[in-house]
């Protein structure tokens, strides 16, 4: 959920928007960036963790997992930051088991939220 706050007569006077699950049980958010694009983690139907990237408009919630390359073994598990440019720093479940710390970079054409699209996944050695 996002709290949003509105003023009102000298108040600050907070409203809650659910952001979804990505069709799991639960989710988190952990970063927030200038546009409003919210990214953290969700539990998927099958019970997995995985990478969400959230609209507060509502319906246009992402995993970014479907949107690399399956057969490389990685998955996306949780986002931690999100940056100006929809730079994403994350975790992820390499294909021997083991966590990396990783970026995702939207492509140029692709960064608002609704058009994430084709994602670059970034070793950091």
């Amino acid at each position: 959920m996002l709290l949003t706050a509105l003023p009102v007569a000298g108040a600050v006077v907070y409203g809650i928007i659910d952001l979804g699950t990505l069709g799991g049980e639960e989710s988190w958010a952990l970063s927030i960036n200038e546009s409003d694009q919210i990214v953290g983690g969700a539990r998927i139907p099958s019970g997995y963790h995985r990478v969400a990237v959230f609209d507060p408009t509502g319906g246009n919630d992402i995993d970014p997992s479907s949107l690399i390359n399956q057969d490389a073994g990685w998955t996306l598990t949780s986002a931690n930051w999100i940056d100006y440019y929809g730079r994403i720093a994350e975790n992820n479940i390499g294909p021997q088991r083991y966590e990396h710390a990783f970026w995702l970079m939207p492509q140029p054409a692709t960064l608002s939220l609704p058009r994430l699209g084709a994602l670059i996944l970034c070793k950091r050695r």
